[in-house]
């Protein structure tokens, strides 16, 4: 027979003081079972969200190291970020290009004329950007090619320079120095080479275009001369000049 405590009054009485010190946890776990059942719903779903954030971490990590790969994510010459697309050729001044380049800002060409300028450079037809190979093109995508001068006035207003087809290094020697322009030319096109959509500002001869090639969507200001073209005999070529939209 059961009592309301639940513990049979004809047990031993060693089994009914046993049964006593069970009842208190049977009731504890009872009253916080509610609880209990929570906080174990919270651990898995706490459990399943850690590995989901942490999955995602990764997955993310390993997006970035493949980018890095294929040619980084983050800003490209574009400046957009997250692009896979190859990041766009730079160029320097002085520099000479046989391949398809594009400029994504503004080229300020600093280099001075002073005592230090070695005669080589004073007596040498240079440019800013030289461009070789009918197959080169220099896309400017409307930025421009300028030199720094100390001048107050502009390239155009320096008259002491070679003619077009002038030859004379003392002659370009000296327009360099009376005028500081470190680089007579600003885009030199050689053999079929092309220029789209360029401006070249304060140079002596703002496009130079030698043997061949094509200024398209161009601007040239304050130069001496805007284009300058000479076209050697070309027979059995099929190399010419084309100027157009300048």
């Amino acid at each position: 027979m059961f009592t309301l405590d639940g513990i049979d009054d004809d047990a031993p009485a060693e089994a009914k003081e046993e049964r006593r010190s069970f009842m208190p946890k049977l009731a504890y776990l009872s009253a916080n079972k509610k609880a209990l059942v929570g906080f174990t719903v919270l651990g898995v779903v706490g459990i399943i969200m850690g590995v989901s954030i942490s999955g995602a971490a990764e997955y993310k990590q390993q997006q970035n190291a493949m980018a890095a790969i294929n040619g980084g994510v983050g800003s490209s010459k574009s400046g957009k970020s997250g692009s896979f697309c190859e990041p766009e050729p730079s160029v320097l001044c002085g520099q000479t290009v046989t391949e398809t380049v594009v400029l994504t800002d503004d080229l300020l060409c600093t280099d001075r004329v002073d005592s230090n300028t070695p005669d080589d450079v004073l007596t040498t037809l240079n440019a800013a950007i030289k461009v070789v190979g009918k197959d080169a093109v220099i896309d400017c995508k409307g930025h421009t090619v300028r030199q720094l001068t100390s001048k107050s006035a502009a390239a155009a207003n320096c008259k002491k320079g070679p003619g077009p087809s002038d030859v004379d290094n003392n002659k370009r020697k000296t327009m360099k120095e009376t005028c500081d322009l470190y680089y007579q030319v600003g885009i030199w096109l050689v053999d079929g080479a092309s220029a789209i959509n360029c401006k070249v500002e304060q140079f002596y001869d703002g496009f130079f275009v030698q043997n061949g090639g094509e200024v398209k969507k161009a601007e040239a200001s304050r130069n001496r001369r805007g284009i300058n073209i000479q076209d050697e005999d070309n027979s059995g070529s099929d190399l010419s000049s084309k100027i157009a939209d300048v």
